[in-house]
């Protein structure tokens, strides 16, 4: 389901609670340790915020009743550092965190496969090369 609506404005709350309920049936039915949002923050207002809180607390009913899930998110405040993990793209970070983070780099010049990128002439056609990646 694709909606467009203005950047500062949830969309309309038939899609936030679709998105909500969906991603709630996701959680029970797979119980999965990780959630990845390329957003900033939890997204779509309540839904996103419920979704992290559900998420969590299912986490903890699992067999060792300890918390093992992380939630990735973009420009997570340093109130929230401790909510989620913060996903910095295609940076680095200048110093030590106390919190854990993660960098994620595109490997061609664009974020999805592209079969123009490996058509390319060269080792690894436009991709680049892992120490290259590794080192970043």
């Amino acid at each position: 389901m694709v909606q467009s609506h203005p950047g500062n404005a949830l969309p309309d709350i038939s899609y936030v609670q679709d998105y909500y309920d969906r991603t709630r049936d996701l959680i029970d039915q797979h119980n999965p340790d990780f959630i990845y949002s390329d957003s900033r923050l939890f997204p779509l207002g309540w839904a996103g915020m419920n979704i992290g809180a559900y998420f969590y607390n299912h986490n903890l009913k699992t067999p060792n009743g300890k918390t093992e899930a992380v939630i990735n998110i973009k420009d997570v405040p340093d109130r929230l550092l401790k909510a989620a993990v913060l996903d910095w793209e295609s940076a680095l970070m200048d110093n030590i965190r106390p919190y854990p983070w993660q960098a994620e780099y595109c490997i061609g010049n664009c974020w999805h496969y592209d079969r123009a990128n490996y058509d390319l002439t060269g080792e690894l056609g436009g991709y680049q090369h892992p120490r290259e990646l590794v080192h970043c």
